[in-house]
This record gives structure tokens, C-alpha cells and sequence, in this order.
């Protein structure tokens, strides 16, 4: 893969059929279904060793596609690792739903905040900042300037930045639909679209969610904060207080023996099983995250006469 000549051509044969070892985490992209609902970023508790087995994965969770969709599996370097990440996609090509980005409708993405502009450009420019990398420095006033935004955006973890983004998608599907402005957005406006959230169901948690993002989509935009008003609060007030509102489900804790019962039932006749006996006691034994217990290479690990310590380098967690 190193070598400059190499095409997309020879690579897809190549990685459309390799096995990583250890396996891959398998996202499923934030998307907009026909319907204007949305598709949250979503990481899967398991994890693939080849495209094959991230498509069985998501047979679960994707077990009924919308008709005239389906689903492309992709390679992608997230947070300096290779992840799948399952987009949905329309069978048509020629056809993109009216909220997303076409060559037609949208311009190239402002410098500026995207004000009175269509809801595919807040989409856009929204994105763009979520996703903009530190520039280099040169010297220049207006090289620092950028370098706000992105710094900013880097203050929020990656999952928020991708929930948000998700959010802001579904608001701005919502504002097209209904012919509203997008931003500026106007407090009945948001509070119509979360109590909308409310009435498809979704839970008061992923509405204050949606609220927190269009609060930060108008923060980022240096323009006055919509869900601050006292209508959008009293209406979530009630969200939170409704009789039909969903008991939070209660989980139960893991415990060393429910730890000890699967421990044993894996056998050590591989390296495989080995290692993930190993995984699963390290992980409950330092209370790690899956992604920190991905994230652990053999330099962050050594040994003492007491025990065994390892380095998260990108954890706030020190075990």
C-alpha cells in the first residue's frame, strides 16, 4: 500500500477480502432515512475480522432496509485506526434525497456561517467543521483564525462531534421538509421539531441531545442561542414529565463471577483464546473502554514484581 503506483483497482480485491488481526470496530454512518428520520452514528458491540463478517453484524440492527437502499461497507481511518463503517446508500444513484449536498442546489462550502442560506449548506459547512484538521503554520493572521474553529471542534470528543453532526442533519431534513430557515432557527421552530423527536418516540436523553446540538450549531455560528428561550425549556420540561415517557431501563452490573463463569468457558487450545481470556480480565480488572482496551500496544505495557501496568496515552484513566 506504500507503493506511489498502486491503484484503487488493485486495492479493493485486496482489502474487500482481507482478515485483520485483531478484528476491526464496525461503525454504521449517520444517514438520513426517506421517512426525514435519522440514523445516529452507531459503534457495534462487536467487532469484524473481514467485510464479510461486518455485513453478518449488521444483518441485527439493519435487518429491514427502506425500500430502494442498501448498504455499502467501507474501509476508514478513524482516530488513527482502521474501522468498517456500513453507509446507507439509495439504489439510484442519480437520486439524493433534498436535504443532502447535489452539484445543483449547493454552492462550495462559505467561510462564513451559512446564514438564510438552503439547509443543505448548514449540512455542509457544519460537517466541514466537525472534520477540519489543525492547519500548518505560516504566519499568516487568517491561518490562526481558522485554526479557533478547528481547535473548538477538537475540545468536543469524537463521539460528540459525530452525534452532533447526526443531530444537525436530522434538524436541517426536518427544516427543508417544512420549508423553515435553518439558521438562524427560530425557538418555535425548535421546539416543533424536538417535540416532533418526542412524539416518533426517541427518548427525552437523544432529544436534549438534539437540543445541545442546534445550541452549538448557533454558538459555532456567533449567533443568538434559539433554545434558550423559555418555550423550548417548558416544552422539554413536559417531555421529561409524560406519562408515556419510556422507564429507563435499569442494567445489571457485571460481577467477578459472571467474569469467572465466561472466563472458563473458553478453551486454551489457541493463541486466540488466549489472548481473549486475557482481553476480557485486563478490561474488567483496569474498567477499560472497548476502545482503550483496542488501543493498547506492547509499549504501553510492563512488567514489576508487583504487577503488570499499562499506559493509556489517550485516556484521562491511568491503570
Amino acid at each position: 500500500m506504500a507503493q506511489s503506483d498502486i491503484t484503487i483497482d488493485v486495492l479493493r480485491p485486496i482489502l474487500s477480502t482481507a482478515r485483520f488481526s485483531p478484528p476491526l470496530p464496525v461503525f454504521i454512518a449517520d444517514s438520513m432515512l426517506p421517512d426525514g428520520s435519522a440514523l445516529p452514528d452507531t459503534e457495534l458491540p462487536d467487532c469484524a475480522e473481514h467485510t464479510a463478517s461486518a455485513r453478518k453484524l449488521l444483518e441485527g440492527p439493519l435487518s429491514s432496509l427502506p425500500s430502494g437502499y442498501h448498504l455499502e461497507i467501507a474501509l476508514k481511518i478513524d482516530r488513527q485506526r482502521l474501522v468498517f463503517v456500513a453507509s446507507l446508500v439509495s439504489s439510484d444513484q442519480n437520486e439524493r434525497p433534498s436535504f443532502l449536498p447535489s452539484k445543483d442546489k449547493v454552492n462550495s462550502i462559505p467561510t462564513p456561517a451559512p446564514i438564510g442560506q438552503a439547509p443543505a449548506n448548514v449540512v455542509r459547512w457544519f460537517s466541514a467543521l466537525a472534520e477540519a484538521e489543525v492547519p500548518k503554520h505560516d504566519g499568516q493572521l487568517e491561518t490562526s483564525q481558522a485554526a479557533v474553529g478547528t481547535f473548538v471542534q477538537i475540545g468536543k470528543a469524537a463521539n460528540t462531534r459525530r452525534a452532533y453532526r447526526s443531530a444537525i442533519r436530522g434538524w436541517c431534513a426536518f427544516a427543508e421538509r417544512h420549508d423553515l430557515p435553518a439558521l438562524p432557527a427560530r425557538s418555535e421552530d425548535v421546539a416543533t421539531y424536538l417535540a416532533d423527536l418526542a412524539l416518533r418516540g426517541r427518548k427525552p436523553a437523544t432529544i436534549e441531545l438534539y437540543r445541545a446540538a442546534l445550541r452549538y450549531l448557533h454558538h459555532v455560528a456567533h449567533l443568538p442561542i434559539p433554545t434558550t428561550h423559555a418555550l423550548v425549556s417548558e416544552m422539554l420540561a413536559g417531555i421529561h414529565r409524560s406519562p408515556s415517557k419510556t422507564p429507563q431501563r435499569r442494567v445489571k452490573g457485571l460481577t467477578w463471577e459472571m467474569l469467572c463463569e465466561v472466563v472458563d468457558k473458553i478453551p486454551m487450545t489457541s493463541l486466540v483464546d488466549t489472548r481473549d481470556r486475557a482481553i476480557l480480565l485486563v478490561g474488567y480488572g483496569g474498567a477499560l473502554r472497548r476502545s482503550e482496551l483496542a488501543g493498547i500496544q506492547l509499549e504501553h505495557v510492563t512488567l514489576d514484581e508487583d504487577c503488570m501496568r499499562i499506559t493509556l496515552p489517550h485516556s484521562r484513566l491511568r491503570t
